[in-house]
């Protein structure tokens, strides 16, 4: 909360109870942008979470307030966009390609990249 006035200690709170919460963006005003994860989700979640949210920045989203965090009221294109962006940086179809001429499994081609199984099937 002293980073980020916006939010409150029940803000954070409820950030690290609820499943649905993996991660997000937050520009603030004069202190940067920040990507703020989850400690407890797993690396291959971590490193989507943060493609994705890389991808907010590279597409030069704007910052929603914290309030749409909690009410689910999120901007559904810039997530969609944002989603599709971030897929592709963590999985290139490059990467793909490569690793399937070179008979690499599904579950190696996963560890190699940072990702999960569903994301490389």
């Amino acid at each position: 909360p002293s980073v980020f006035p916006a939010m409150t200690e029940e803000h954070i709170k409820q950030l690290l109870t609820d499943q649905h919460f993996s991660g997000f963006f937050l520009q603030v005003v004069s202190k940067g942008r920040w990507i703020l994860v989850r400690p407890d989700v797993s690396p291959a979640r971590r490193q989507s979470i943060l493609m994705h949210e890389l991808a907010h920045l590279l597409l030069e989203h704007k910052s929603e307030p914290i309030e749409a965090l909690f009410t689910g009221n999120r901007d559904k294109q810039q997530e969609a966009e944002a989603g599709y962006l971030g897929g592709c940086l963590q999985l290139p179809e490059r990467a793909l390609i490569w690793a399937k001429q070179t008979g690499l499994s599904e579950a190696r081609t996963a560890a190699r990249f940072g990702a999960s199984l569903q994301m490389v099937r």
